[in-house]
């Protein structure tokens, strides 16, 4: 296991490609990319969030989601957290709606489950 973001490029990293640029997620862990210069071994470049999780579940290698994404595996025993010490990027969530004078009370229930559960520890 990984005590230090430098001890990736020993272990297998799951990867995330955005299908807008085709770029890699970058994983910011202190403040610092741990794959700039001698890189961790990438053998899987997914461009599913869901997919990556799913992989690091089938044990194919370290994953970096967010936390929401991962808190059932986490609570269910399937993952385990990695370098818990270590700040990362925290992203931001956008939930858009079409512009109208009234928001649909339904549409307002939905913002609030989601600002609720995405922020839960």
């Amino acid at each position: 296991m990984p005590l230090h973001a430098s001890d990736l490029v020993d272990h297998v990293c799951l990867r995330f490609k955005y299908q807008s640029s085709g770029k890699l997620q970058e994983w910011l862990i202190d403040g610092v990319s741990p794959f700039h210069g001698a890189g961790a071994t990438t053998p899987l470049v997914l461009n599913n969030a869901e997919a990556v999780l799913s992989a690091a579940i089938q044990g194919l290698g370290i994953a970096y989601v967010p936390d929401f994404a991962a808190r059932d595996a986490l609570m269910g025993g399937k993952l385990r957290m990695v370098l818990e010490s270590s700040t990362t990027v925290e992203g931001v969530f956008r939930a858009l709606w079409p512009t109208n004078r009234h928001m649909l009370p339904k549409l307002r229930v939905f913002v609030d489950y989601l600002a609720e559960r995405l922020h839960a520890t």
